[in-house]
């Protein structure tokens, strides 16, 4: 089970904070955990969203997901940038193709 670390009183609202999600399942403990104390989660905010479900899990049980990158947008970034290769590229798009098919 996740620990909470700071002051926080029951019944304020808080927002998750990580550095990225996949499946959503550890968001759903870190929310769990939070509830238990009197918290109250809306949002979940990451860096990445490796797009493999979670935002789709989390929007279905009334949470929001706020990612800064994608990681399809990432790669894309990363590719106009000249940082990976076309076949890079294609293989991290081929992943999450595969990852929302599972």
């Amino acid at each position: 089970m996740a620990k909470i670390e700071g002051q926080y009183n029951s019944g304020e609202r808080v927002v998750v904070l990580d550095d990225l999600t996949t499946t959503g399942s550890s968001k759903f403990e870190i929310i769990e955990t939070l509830t238990q104390e009197g918290l109250h989660v809306e949002d979940i905010v990451v860096l990445i969203d490796r797009e493999s479900g979670a935002n789709e899990k989390l929007i279905n049980a009334g949470f929001r997901l706020h990612a800064v990158f994608t990681l399809s947008n990432l790669v894309a970034l990363l590719h106009a940038q000249g940082l990976v290769t076309v076949e890079q590229r294609q293989a991290v798009e081929q992943f999450i193709h595969q990852s929302k098919a599972e």
